[in-house]
């Protein structure tokens, strides 16, 4: 192999091996990115909420962040707005979580059923039908 065939060969190798690492450098980005706006759409706000369409996502933040948390009924009402059913002898508030459009969603949608207990918040559960 003489000089000039050896210093093409390297070329080649270098330009492979660059152009395998930006590559790999531009993918690892856009799934960081990906990630990243993910787990913010998925993070419960009471603005994001009233867009009933994203509340299958927001509920498990919800529960998880402890945002009902010592509130009562009143609280709970003015955060997640009317509830789409409300038990006021069982002391139960739920709020239909439609299906997000997605490959996994169940078809018929969830409910979130919150419980009170003397008017005060004493758990939420995610329910396939309201009981």
């Amino acid at each position: 192999m003489t000089d000039d065939e050896r210093n093409k060969a390297i070329k080649r190798a270098k330009r492979f091996n660059y152009t395998f690492f930006v590559i790999f450098a531009l993918l690892f980005l856009a799934l960081a990115a990906w990630g990243i706006s993910g787990r913010y759409s998925h993070t419960f706000s009471a603005a994001k909420w009233t867009k009933s369409a994203q509340r299958v996502n927001l509920v498990s933040d919800l529960l998880n962040r402890g945002c009902l948390e010592g509130k009562t009924r009143e609280e709970i009402l003015l955060l997640l707005g009317e509830a789409s059913i409300e038990n006021s002898a069982g002391g139960k508030l739920a709020y239909y979580l439609p299906p997000a459009s997605g490959l996994f969603d169940p078809s018929d949608g969830q409910w979130l059923v919150i419980s009170l207990d003397d008017g005060v918040y004493s758990g939420g559960e995610i329910s396939l039908r309201y009981e």
